[in-house]
């Protein structure tokens, strides 16, 4: 009689932790689809930063975090941080491009001074504390500038 007992007992806890597994996953794999929507809207207002202007935004410094704020009826990056938006903090790091020889890029050579990397990064916190990340890099061109 035990045993029986024992084994339903068993049995049903072991579902519980199916349930609640299964139901973090949920939440995580949501987390994740929002977090990918915010890096690609960061990507997205750098982008317009450079189409509104190339040498204004060949002067932002490198390798420092900017944050995409919407303002005055429209988006820009900004040094400050303003924050997470609901749980998300969401940034955008600008690098140095660099061609070798043959014009390829590179880890080093001769900077490139129409091309600028792109990495955008989105950091929350997730249920039970931990810390998750997404991020996303690409290069942008002075394409208007190419002649």
């Amino acid at each position: 009689m035990f045993v029986v007992i024992a084994l339903i007992l068993g049995t049903f806890v072991a579902m519980l932790q199916l349930a609640v597994f299964e139901r973090r996953s949920q939440v995580l794999a949501s987390q994740r689809i929002k977090a990918t929507i915010l890096t690609e809207q960061a990507l997205e207002v750098t982008r317009s930063v450079r189409d509104k202007s190339w040498d204004a935004f060949f002067a932002l410094s490198l390798n420092t975090a900017y944050y995409p704020v919407f303002s005055a009826n429209e988006w820009d990056l900004t040094l400050t941080n303003p924050g997470p938006t609901d749980i998300y903090t969401v940034s955008v790091q600008i690098s140095e491009v660099f061609r070798d020889g043959n014009d390829n890029i590179s880890s080093s050579g001769t900077s490139d001074d129409q091309t600028r990397e792109i990495t955008a990064t989105v950091t929350w916190t997730g249920q039970g504390g931990d810390v998750n990340d997404i991020f996303i890099t690409t290069y942008l061109t002075n394409w208007q500038g190419y002649q």
